[in-house]
């Protein structure tokens, strides 16, 4: 998208981009930011390669950090003769790596932890993307057997590969034994 704009602009353009920093949840294999589905996940290595070979030079640099995912803004101009070099992170290469070869680890033992925790079925509160992401990438549907979700507009659907029906509050508070 980045190199298909600059027709639209002028040379003297300034570019604000911003992007989410991924760094400290693939460092910490956390699986769940999966359900973001970025084409890339970037630290600022990342980030400045990619500006850097969309021809955009980069002025000023800003990371904000937040609870569970820092934001990283790039104020850029547009430099068609600027020199790509590309430079590396291995720091990233390794926590990617990491956080691909232990997913099987991750994900086995979370199978295993709650096959012997949720026999009789695990009740989950949350009808949301990210819980159906979660449960889908360890492929925990077969433990949940109720979801409980406030927003009328989720109440009597189904979710899941397994068709869990979602329901109100005030249906587990009359239904379900404790």
């Amino acid at each position: 998208l980045i190199k298909k704009i600059f027709d639209h602009f002028s040379n003297e353009s300034i570019f604000l981009i911003e992007v989410p920093c991924s760094e400290y949840q693939v460092k910490k294999l956390d699986y769940s930011m999966l359900w973001e589905e970025h084409v890339y996940y970037f630290n600022k290595v990342g980030f400045i390669n990619s500006l850097n070979n969309s021809k955009l030079k980069l002025i000023k640099f800003f990371k904000f950090k937040n609870l569970h995912e820092d934001i990283m803004c790039a104020v850029c101009v547009y430099d068609k003769n600027l020199k790509i070099k590309n430079l590396r992170s291995t720091k990233m290469i390794k926590y990617t790596s990491n956080y691909k070869n232990n997913f099987l680890r991750i994900k086995n033992k979370l199978n295993n932890l709650f096959s012997k925790k949720f026999k009789e079925g695990l009740v989950c509160y949350g009808a949301s993307h990210m819980f159906n992401t979660f449960v889908n990438i360890f492929s925990l549907e077969k433990y949940i057997s109720l979801i409980i979700d406030d927003n009328p507009k989720k109440n009597n659907k189904f979710m899941l590969i397994n068709n869990v029906q979602i329901k109100n509050y005030e249906y587990l508070k009359n239904n379900l034994k404790k």
